[in-house]
Formats: structure tokens, sequence, C-alpha cells
């Protein structure tokens, strides 16, 4: 048609849309949520400050978290002085930064499939 562009992405889909038919874009949404929902539901919660105490002394109890006064360089707000020592903040680092190498991933191969099929169509 004349008033269209060659690159539209159809009736009812935008550029920033969600194909749920990608099945990487769909895990992408799904472990943001998962770490996302909850803590915003803790935070709004007037309860939350219950959970994190709570949260705090499991993590203590299974060895996550140090205890107050064992030399935590990196201390937890909320949770009494218990932090985390050079292991644990590495630990920290290196699960955090997995989680952002694989959901840099899938959105740069979700970007390239879309590129994909364009250039098929």
């Amino acid at each position: 048609m004349m008033g269209e562009h060659a690159s539209s992405p159809g009736p009812g889909r935008g550029r920033g849309s969600i194909d749920f038919d990608d099945p990487y874009e769909v895990l992408t949404l799904v472990m943001l949520s998962l770490g996302v929902v909850p803590v915003v539901l803790l935070m709004v919660t007037e309860r939350g400050g219950d959970y994190l105490q709570r949260a705090a002394r499991w993590a203590v109890e299974h060895d996550v978290l140090l205890a107050s006064g064992q030399g935590a360089l990196l201390t937890v707000s909320g949770t009494g002085g218990a932090g985390l020592d050079w292991v644990r903040l590495l630990t920290l680092a290196l699960v955090v930064g997995c989680g952002a190498v694989l959901t840099a991933t899938s959105a740069m191969a979700a970007v390239h499939r879309r590129r994909r099929r364009k250039e098929l169509t």
C-alpha cells in the first residue's frame, strides 16, 4: 500500500510489543517477573519488614548471610547487622551477572529473530 512503511509491524503490533510465540521473550518476561513482583509486593505491604527480618534470620541460619559481628564487608540494611563477606559477595555478583548475561542474550536473540523474520517476508 502507498501509506505503509515496508517495516511496519502489522496491525495491533507496536515496536515494543512482546511476541508471545517466541519462547525466549516469554522466558525473559517470566524471569523478570519472578524477581520483581515479589519484591514490589513486599515493599507495598505493611508486613514487608516482618518478612525481611524472617528472611534475614533464615539466611543467617543457613549461612547465606553472616551474622552481625562476624566481619561482614557489606551489611544488609534491616537485618540487624547481617551481611556478606568476600566469598558471599563474589557469589552474589556472579549470580546477578549470569542473570544479566542470560537476559541480554535472550533479548538480543529475540531482536535477531525479528529482523530475520522481516528479511524473509
